[in-house]
């Protein structure tokens, strides 16, 4: 056999131990310090792309965390942390996520995404409400209180590394950062539309749920620090 096509066949034919990519999907337990903690689904593709969806909770700790931060830079009011604190309780986020790894052997990737935060509220006392919007918009508190609740969109950034253990289970840890880009609230009076003042809470509604918006859009935005501990299917 002539030397040149045997040097040939051994240069393209390329590692014998070597494997091809292959997709596999892992299932985690996830937190982003401070911004939520829960399920995490991720496929990654042949390619290395990386799909993810994730689904939990905004815990009242992480977000007392934020408030404590603001408030302490002088952001915003303890009064209106109150009321972020009660238009936020029990809220539930959707994160779908896009990633990429880039190197087959090692664990390092990024990605992005969307983080959707759904709250169901708490009321609001009248007074609250006053001293909250006291330097904004004054609104009567004769006009009794509102029930708030509010909806983020918060755009959120990746980089971290992945160790996968005993080929089976996996360990993430990354930094990042979520964003506020959208924000709605809803306030419902706590009292009667047909009852005396109607047109006071109405102005108070407008007011308070645009002071809302305008909060969460200027300043929640947060780094974050994340964690995942799960299983691997191959």
């Amino acid at each position: 056999m002539h030397p040149g096509f045997v040097l040939s066949a051994v240069l393209f034919a390329g590692p014998a131990h070597a494997q091809a990519p292959t997709a596999h999907m892992d299932t985690t337990l996830y937190t982003d310090l401070p911004t939520s903690i829960g399920l995490r689904g991720t496929v990654e593709l042949p390619s290395r792309l990386r799909l993810s969806l994730g689904g939990g909770v905004f815990p009242s700790a992480y977000l007392s965390g934020i408030q404590s931060v603001a408030t302490a830079a002088g952001w915003y009011s303890e009064s209106l942390a109150n009321l972020i604190d009660q238009a936020l309780s029990r809220a539930y986020v959707v994160q779908p996520r896009v990633g990429f790894r880039p190197w087959q052997q090692h664990g390092f990737y990024f990605g992005g995404g969307v983080q959707r935060v759904f709250a169901t509220g708490a009321e609001a006392g009248s007074g609250d409400v006053t001293r909250a919007l006291e330097d904004a918009e004054p609104i009567d508190a004769n006009t009794g209180g509102y029930f708030l609740k509010s909806r983020l969109t918060m755009l959120t950034v990746e980089t971290g590394w992945e160790w996968c253990l005993a080929e089976r289970w996996m360990v993430r840890a990354n930094l990042g950062g979520a964003f506020t880009v959208g924000a709605h609230t809803e306030a419902t009076p706590l009292v009667s539309d047909a009852a005396p003042l109607q047109r006071l809470r109405e102005a108070g509604r407008t007011a308070l749920e645009s002071y809302l918006n305008q909060t969460y859009l200027q300043y929640v935005h947060t780094p974050t620090v994340g964690v995942e501990v799960g299983y691997r299917f191959r």
